[in-house]
């Protein structure tokens, strides 16, 4: 039968791996400006999103919402109400 007090060591790699992270990134020159790079960047692309949302045509947006509800027959509801 088997002891239970026989149990191998657990080698705490935890320790090991998490100071080694803290060191390669203490070697990087100039790291705490890539945190403020990421951030503007997200940023910058948040208010460009935001511009173009406010600023795109209805028709457009409206189109848009109504193609996943098409399957793509000619309804009267999808026709130019011109050629009618």
């Amino acid at each position: 039968m088997w002891s239970k007090s026989k149990q191998l060591p657990v080698p705490d790699t935890h320790y090991n791996t998490k100071t080694m992270y803290k060191e390669i990134l203490r070697s990087i020159d100039n790291i705490q400006v890539w945190p403020v790079i990421s951030f503007a960047i997200f940023f910058l692309f948040f208010l460009i999103l935001l511009g173009w949302a406010f600023t795109v045509d209805k028709v457009f947006i409206r189109q848009m919402s109504e193609m996943p509800l098409e399957d793509g027959t000619n309804s009267v509801k999808n026709q130019n109400p011109s050629r009618l």
